[in-house]
């Protein structure tokens, strides 16, 4: 069974198949493929139009509540005002939306409306309500859980003397190099990686399908340089210890954030490092459906 879970902006978290708010069979609704806004153009010399692409407009989602479901009469005021304090037109809760497998995605969602909630007879006498909740998600892409990969750091400095007699001791850098490992992103749309390099680590280069971002940055013991190429982002963050960070995008010797990872498919990656730091690489897969 499809479980559907609201995670409110006050932290509150309300199991819509088994709490005291539950689904009714007024609907549920904005969960599956959304309808594109489909953009044309035309001309008087032409018959028809002529078909541009699309656009995604906002995901508006409708689920039918019943408050206060199994608890005695008495507590609905309680669970009303609970519920209702949970939600939001400025501020974004997380609708969980489990699938027959329990697998999960999430999107992020305010409240829209009530649909001007109506009452034949007053609630607090019956002990229940029932209701029409919208919710609007501007970024209308259902996520998935996080998917990580990391490159673990080269084994420590050793020395190295060889034959005596044939010039003076030396040591082999540390260094990462891991040539055509691959990327696979099992969503609906195509995603865009962040990469973590943790110190410490003198310099990096990362490639996804033949786009590279570069540079020699100084990545101190217990900081975290951030590469994020999502493309409302797009930026590069040198965090310290204490959380504190420094942009350091005009440190980049390339930056070319245009790898992303195909939908379905997996995409080649190729990773240069120098130091002893791990490299971390995670995006979240996008779904255009709930479940």
């Amino acid at each position: 069974m499809t479980r559907f879970v609201w995670e409110g902006v006050d932290g509150s978290v309300w199991d819509f198949a088994d709490g005291p708010v539950r689904l009714t069979d007024d609907g549920i609704e904005g969960f599956g493929e959304l309808e594109a806004e489909e953009l044309t153009s035309n001309s008087s010399m032409s018959d028809g139009n002529r078909f541009q692409g699309v656009r995604w407009p906002e995901r508006e989602m409708t689920l039918g509540l019943a408050i206060n479901a199994g608890l005695p009469r008495n507590q609905w005021q309680a669970c009303d005002r609970a519920f209702w304090n949970s939600v939001s037109a400025t501020e974004y809760g997380t609708m969980h939306v489990f699938d027959v497998f329990n697998d999960v995605r999430h999107i992020a969602a305010r409240f829209r409306s009530d649909n001007r909630q109506a009452h034949k007879i007053d609630p607090s006498f019956m002990g229940y309500s029932r209701v029409l909740v919208d919710f609007v998600a501007d970024d209308p892409w259902f996520r998935g859980p996080t998917v990580l990969y990391e490159v673990d750091p080269p084994p420590a400095d050793e020395d190295f003397f060889g034959p005596t007699g044939y010039g003076p001791p030396f040591f082999i850098s540390s260094g990462t190099t891991v040539d055509a490992t691959t990327l696979f992103n099992p969503g609906d749309l195509d995603a865009w990686p962040i990469w973590n390099q943790l110190g410490p680590s003198a310099s990096f280069s990362f490639t996804v399908a033949g786009h590279t971002l570069a540079g020699e940055i100084a990545v101190p013991d217990g900081g975290r340089l951030e590469l994020d190429t999502r493309p409302n982002r797009k930026t590069a963050r040198l965090y310290a210890a204490d959380g504190s960070y420094e942009d350091v995008f005009r440190l980049l010797d390339t930056f070319d954030f245009g790898g992303r990872i195909p939908k379905r498919a997996t995409s080649p990656v190729d990773i240069v490092t120098v130091g002893t730091g791990t490299t971390l690489v995670s995006f979240e897969p996008l779904y255009k459906r709930g479940f």
